[in-house]
Parts: structure tokens; C-alpha cells; sequence
């Protein structure tokens, strides 16, 4: 807890990155596109978040104790989602119908990238 945060995305195409953030709290945060990481873009290689700069944020913060769950998905095309667009000025809490959303997407282009990862923020 109170720890620096960064994440690294392998990325085996260029495409575009969301990268999705599931509290210990359950809320789900968009990382990427956000405030931290404005450019959703991605070549190949190694994708280190937050993009420091642009953005001011050098690290990500854990703040809540408890189970944290990484979802980056890659697509081709940025997936036509409204809430992408106001996800880029801060990092957006999704409702339920957005993320159904992003779910239809997925399931209408399986060429899509999904990776997860999980981790525990543990007092220190």
C-alpha cells in the first residue's frame, strides 16, 4: 500500500490499448486511455504506463488494500465506445453498460489481444 505503481504491456502488434483497472472496492477505473496514459496507440515491443510524458504522473498509486485485476485489451481499430472519448481527460469509472459494451466489441472482432493479470495490495 502506498506503493509507486508501473505496468509494462508486451504488445505482439501495433494496435490500440485499454487497459482497465478492477479495484479492491469493485469499481472498475479505463487507465488507458486516461489522464495517465493519453495515448492509446501502441506499437510492437514493450508499453510502459503511465506514459510519462505526456502525462504528469510518473506512477500509479495503490491506495486500497486488496485484490487488484489488470485487463488490457488490444484491438486493430479503437473500438467506437463514447466513453473512450472522456476517458482520455481522467481516468473514468465504467458503469456496468459500458463495459457490456466493450464485451460486444470483443466478441464482434475476436482478432482482439485480451491479457490479465492480478495482483494484492497488502499493508506494508
Amino acid at each position: 500500500m502506498n506503493s509507486d505503481i508501473k505496468y509494462e504491456v508486451k504488445v505482439e502488434r501495433e494496435g490500440y490499448l485499454i487497459l482497465l483497472e478492477r479495484e479492491p472496492s469493485g469499481a472498475v477505473c479505463c487507465l488507458c486511455p486516461s489522464e495517465y496514459a493519453p495515448n492509446s496507440r501502441c506499437a510492437t515491443g514493450v508499453m510502459v504506463l503511465p506514459q510519462c510524458p505526456p502525462s504528469e504522473y510518473a506512477t500509479f498509486g495503490s491506495d486500497e488494500v486488496g485484490r487488484e485485476q489488470i485487463l488490457a485489451l488490444i484491438t486493430q481499430e479503437l473500438p467506437p465506445l463514447d466513453w473512450l472519448d472522456k476517458s482520455k481527460d481522467e481516468a473514468l469509472e465504467l458503469e456496468r453498460e459500458d463495459l457490456y459494451g466493450l464485451l460486444e466489441y470483443v466478441e464482434k472482432y475476436p482478432d482482439s489481444q485480451v491479457l490479465y493479470t492480478e495482483y494484492t495490495v497488502t499493508q506494508s
